[in-house]
């Protein structure tokens, strides 16, 4: 059978640090674990920027990713160590940067200090970032393989999994509510005359969570201002913490049938333990990247300052291209870059990292890079992140900047979810992905609010419209267009 390109994800990210993510998957993982992911790529197309793998080569790393990460506890005590390394010395060269006092660099210093940022940055994209992130797609199908082979029931495990697939550590978005909250109420109940003090401390304190690449925009006052004015009266805020001690009771409960997990299986109880440590790194691997990105803007405002193009237009150059155009000022083409802009490919060819721009990227996606989506499906399914079924209205959330269309009873339909889609998913009756599985954000944070979720359909946000009206079965994983 031919191989081919499958997607595994597509964010709205910028060329650079796709750029990086082929370096990570393709070198750094195979320095640091002793294997990488054969025949990945990366692709920049309608302001999308999309992960491809050779379906062998993402047959391969799963394969790896268990018998040398997950199958036994050294080997993933091993692991563990590994990222812990990784992630420490990425926040502290992330740190250093604040120290540093970049604008007195000169430029060959600073092209040096960068090189050092991209090399921390490159080794935990691939053991924290790639690593974590795949090792929880697959670690689902791995439990219940394991459960299976131990004749436990499909009811037992459905009762299992839920348990073991989610974090009990608290969210970072629960902690910004609960802080909100205290302000929002202090505010209506005329506790206090001068919010300013109270709101600097919570900007200092998450300013940095929408940083998802350095070319982004932090959250400011006004953000947090308008997040107090959306709890609304005095009766709402009150509501609102009830909500969050009831699921932080909820938590408390899951935490000890986990506990109790663990002695009644107790032949599982590393892989138990393993599974369920892996949903809360990949929350805070995302933590890490992003207050570490944060934390780097400067740097990359003062490359791009020196070099006398805009951050964004940074995004389109490649790491060796910056350090290059920092130490002899020669950039790219004007014509190169707006060629990037229209479409790329990053691939690895002859054992070299290549990029291919404009019309020969397209020309590469048209002939190996396919997708065949019928748009007239009135049916479709997914994995069951959360039970229930109801019906209504579809809202599709392209990204952070849709969410505020979304209302009460919606059904929220996105590629995925991050932390800032909490507040609009607080407002759905059911959420709907087209990537992610039991332990993907969505997944979680709607077993939280106990609303229905079906992830991984692959098509939602591509087949559906907004206003469509559908039924979400999540008892059985289907997605149905009603009239």
């Amino acid at each position: 059978m031919k191989d081919k390109y499958i997607k595994n994800w597509s964010r709205d990210y910028n060329m650079l640090l796709m750029y990086s993510v082929v370096h990570a998957v393709l070198i750094e993982m195979e320095r640091h674990l002793g294997f990488g992911v054969n025949g990945a790529l990366m692709e920049g197309y309608k302001k999308k920027d999309s992960f491809w793998t050779l379906e062998s080569g993402l047959k391969q790393v799963n394969k790896d990713l268990i018998d040398k990460l997950l199958s036994s506890e050294s080997k993933f005590n091993r692991f563990l160590k590994l990222y812990q390394r990784a992630k420490k010395e990425f926040k502290e060269q992330a740190q250093k940067i604040k120290k540093a006092k970049i604008e007195s660099l000169n430029n060959s210093s600073l092209a040096k200090f960068y090189s050092g940022f991209e090399k921390k940055n490159l080794a935990f994209m691939a053991i924290g970032q790639y690593t974590v992130f795949q090792l929880n797609e697959i670690a689902p199908d791995y439990l219940q393989k394991k459960l299976k082979e131990s004749k436990i029931s499909d009811d037992e495990i459905d009762r299992i999994l839920p348990v073991v697939l989610s974090p009990f550590e608290t969210k970072i978005i629960s902690q910004i509510d609960k802080d909100l909250l205290e302000l929002a109420y202090k505010i209506k109940a005329k506790k206090i005359k001068d919010i300013k003090p109270q709101l600097d401390k919570i900007v200092e304190k998450y300013q940095w969570i929408p940083i998802m690449i350095p070319q982004l925009d932090p959250w400011d006052h006004s953000f947090f201002k308008s997040r107090i004015g959306e709890f609304g009266s005095l009766k709402n805020i009150k509501e609102e913490f009830s909500t969050i001690k009831k699921m932080e009771s909820e938590e408390k409960k899951r935490k000890k049938q986990f506990e109790r997990l663990l002695v009644q299986y107790s032949e599982h109880k590393n892989l138990f333990k393993a599974v369920n440590h892996l949903s809360y790194l990949k929350d805070q691997r995302d933590e890490v990247r992003r207050s570490c990105y944060f934390l780097a803007k400067p740097l990359y405002q003062e490359m791009a300052k020196r070099i006398k193009i805009s951050i964004e237009r940074l995004g389109l150059f490649t790491t060796e291209e910056i350090i290059i155009a920092l130490q002899s000022k020669k950039l790219p083409k004007d014509s190169e870059l707006n060629n990037r802009k229209k479409g790329y490919v990053i691939l690895k060819k002859n054992n070299k990292v290549i990029l291919y721009s404009g019309t020969k990227a397209n020309n590469f996606s048209k002939k190996y890079l396919k997708e065949e989506i019928d748009s007239e499906v009135n049916e479709f399914k997914g994995t069951i992140g959360s039970k229930g079924i109801v019906q209504g209205r579809v809202k599709i959330v392209k990204d952070r900047n849709f969410l505020d269309k979304v209302e009460k009873g919606d059904i929220l339909v996105s590629v995925t979810t991050h932390p800032e889609y909490v507040p609009a998913m607080k407002k759905a009756k059911a959420i709907i992905t087209d990537e992610g599985g039991l332990t993907c954000h969505a997944a979680i944070v709607s077993r939280e609010l106990k609303i229905p979720c079906i992830v991984g359909t692959k098509i939602a946000t591509k087949v559906l419209r907004d206003g469509d009206r559908v039924e979400v079965d999540a008892n059985k994983g289907i997605v149905r267009k009603i009239s």
